[in-house]
């Protein structure tokens, strides 16, 4: 069990202007710095979630993403509107090492806690100390987005608490601890962090070696390539209609691994801004539910996935070996980052090859 942070004296706002503080009031100052750590949860969510494993939790990550992308964005809006600020104003690195912390963790399941537990639960604490001291009248507009956090947060908690129920996992200790240090040292987000022009923070995970793994797929999901079912429905596609009637629903659901793809293309990205995340996030969003909308279908066909294949071609694999003989990767088998150049031909192949052609 996580520790809390320190009770709170009282429920009176605070003055939140003071002697140095010039235009900018310190409550804007904690937005700037939650607005951070909400950031570093969505790249970290990127960055790991391609380890998820059953259906319906790749499912629910890319719904995580694009409710974190959505926290930001409000968090960004509100920043904006006041003077003498903006949303992209440099932070603490206090804060990068703090979530760096997290993103290290030593397994897939330890870093699920690390976010959804402990992570969240200060986050939601330091939203509810922030309204304790920040006017409900003057700050209303804060008061109505912090709310809105808020009932995302108890959304993801639920959601963990339904995921440990299907996989149970006890928190490493030494990494636990390590958490709740690095939380501490940033006083559990519950005032503002002065930021040293000279050491501002960058993205959660640059300066760090976290590399993405290759993802997790089950063997039995995976075609060759001459297997693969819908390059043996396209003879009938213009004729049948039974034939169009089970392509579609096969060519949704394989709609899931762009997302899968998406999270990669935002992870490797970070000097790009936030702008791009944002409407890549809810892209990838899209896309996820297009899968879940063709896998439903086809359940309502009475054809399973292991029956057509998530994926038509083994990757980082013998492209020769059967698909019931494929292994999952291998913990070390590390994916190598993207380029620039990279991301714009896998953009440009989506965007303008493979959706105007399917149009």
């Amino acid at each position: 069990m996580t520790s809390l942070p320190p009770a709170f004296s009282g429920t009176s706002p605070k003055v939140q202007v003071g002697p140095t503080s010039g235009k900018i009031p310190d409550s804007v100052c904690r937005l700037r710095d939650l607005a951070y750590v909400e950031r570093a949860i969505h790249r970290m969510l990127c960055g790991w979630g391609n380890q998820f494993y059953a259906w319906d939790d790749k499912i629910a990550v890319c719904r995580h993403v694009w409710d974190q992308a959505c926290i930001v964005q409000r968090l960004r809006d509100r920043i904006d509107q006041f003077p003498g600020i903006n949303s992209d104003v440099p932070v603490s690195c206090d804060l990068e090492a703090m979530t760096n912390v997290i993103l290290m963790a030593p397994t897939f399941e330890d870093v699920i806690e690390g976010i959804f537990h402990v992570l969240n639960t200060t986050l939601v604490n330091a939203y509810l100390n922030f309204i304790e001291h920040v006017h409900s009248i003057h700050d209303a507009p804060t008061h109505q987005i912090i709310q809105e956090i808020v009932a995302i947060k108890d959304r993801h908690r639920r959601w963990r608490s339904a995921y440990r129920r299907q996989h149970p996992h006890v928190i490493d200790d030494t990494y636990l601890k390590r958490v709740e240090a690095a939380i501490a040292s940033v006083n559990h987000l519950t005032q503002p962090l002065p930021v040293d022009d000279q050491n501002i923070a960058k993205q959660v995970g640059v300066n760090t070696d976290f590399r993405m793994r290759i993802g997790r797929v089950n063997p039995a999901w995976i075609a060759t390539d001459d297997e693969d079912i819908l390059a043996c429905m396209s003879a009938d596609f213009s004729e049948h209609i039974t034939t169009r009637q089970l392509f579609w629903p096969i060519a949704y659901m394989r709609e899931l691994g762009l997302a899968m793809d998406q999270l990669r293309w935002i992870y490797d990205s970070p000097e790009l801004p936030w702008e791009f995340h944002y409407e890549e996030s809810r892209h990838l969003w899209d896309e996820s539910r297009h899968g879940d909308s063709g896998y439903s279908r086809m359940k309502d066909f009475g054809i399973g996935i292991e029956e057509v294949g998530f994926m038509h071609r083994p990757v980082s694999h013998n492209q020769s070996m059967p698909a019931q003989q494929l292994q999952e990767p291998k913990p070390d088998e590390w994916l190598t980052p993207m380029t620039h150049e990279d991301l714009y031909h896998e953009m440009f192949f989506i965007g303008l090859v493979a959706e105007t052609g399917h149009f």
